[in-house]
């Protein structure tokens, strides 16, 4: 069974699928599959913006399992829909990837964002299991303790990466030593880019370097 690396964030709209795209990219010309099972905030009879990105960068595809239309959290926009997400299906999918290939799945919202009432992702997580855990946060004033609080709820996370914001404040040029200095496995800020030259920096090259490392 191939590697699976999941990326998941400390809350929404934190650059995960950029991230991905770069590490699908950092990935070739080895096969690599993607997969975003939930996507909200999709247009009626639409493609999920998000899932399509991924796509592009992919070798495989994996389809997505569920979107909706409304811009809100999975398990409110399933209840308005008259669904329900049933992890099973999701936990099926990624294994029929990676049968076939290592997988980058990409979850909706933040870790702790609800899947369905009972569920959070951080609980997709653990049912997953995966090769590679990775965490993106914002590099601005307050996430040192997003990150932390994140930690502290769900430790097992491999790597933390900061992304670039379009504010500026003064705690950006240390955020990441100091996560470090606090424990977190944070591996650096990514500097603003295009995904195909993210996808040459270090922080990316070393993660795609853990799947091949015992």
């Amino acid at each position: 069974m191939g590697p699976l690396v999941i990326i998941s964030a400390t809350g929404t709209e934190m650059g995960k699928t950029h991230v991905g795209e770069a590490f699908l990219l950092a990935h070739a010309p080895r096969p690599i599959a993607a997969y975003k099972p939930i996507e909200t905030g999709v247009p009626q009879g639409a493609a999920g913006e998000d899932d399509t990105r991924l796509l592009r960068r992919a070798t495989f595809h994996v389809k997505q399992r569920y979107t909706f239309v409304p811009p809100i959290s999975p398990h409110r926009a399933a209840a308005e829909a008259g669904e329900r997400i049933d992890p099973a299906l999701i936990l099926e999918d990624a294994a029929r990837a990676r049968a076939r290939s290592p997988l980058l799945l990409e979850l909706p919202g933040g870790l702790h964002s609800p899947v369905t009432p009972e569920l959070r992702n951080a609980d997709l997580v653990t049912a997953l299991a995966p090769t590679l855990h990775v965490l993106v946060a914002p590099n601005r004033l307050g996430v040192l303790h997003d990150v932390l609080v994140t930690l502290t709820a769900y430790p097992r996370i491999d790597a933390v990466i900061l992304t670039p914001t379009l504010t500026v404040d003064r705690s950006q040029p240390t955020n990441a030593a100091d996560l470090v200095d606090l424990g977190a496995p944070c591996l650096g800020t990514l500097p603003r880019g295009a995904p195909e030259e993210l996808a040459l920096h270090p922080i990316l090259r070393s993660l795609v370097a853990r799947l091949s490392t015992p």
